[in-house]
């Protein structure tokens, strides 16, 4: 998870480690932040020339971005 705001990164990370996925944290205001209109075209180009399997740009509520990410990696919920 790639998220500038400690907050939102942490409200993140505790919604879907508690959905049963394991996740990482990072902080990188350079590419994390997009507030303006002219940084979304670049952050989606940054992610397909880096091949990632998603874009998703906020506000993304944690149960949709957990239904989004098990669409992508086929896991079904850690119910333990």
């Amino acid at each position: 998870m790639l998220e500038h705001d400690e907050d939102e990164r942490a409200m993140y990370a505790y919604a879907l480690v508690a959905m049963g996925f394991d996740i990482m944290t990072a902080r990188d205001g350079a590419h994390a932040h997009v507030g303006s209109a002219d940084a979304v075209p670049s952050v989606r180009q940054r992610a397909e020339h880096e091949r990632c399997a998603a874009f998703c740009l906020k506000p993304y509520l944690p149960d949709a971005l957990a239904i989004r990410l098990r669409g992508l990696v086929g896991q079904v919920p850690n119910r333990s």
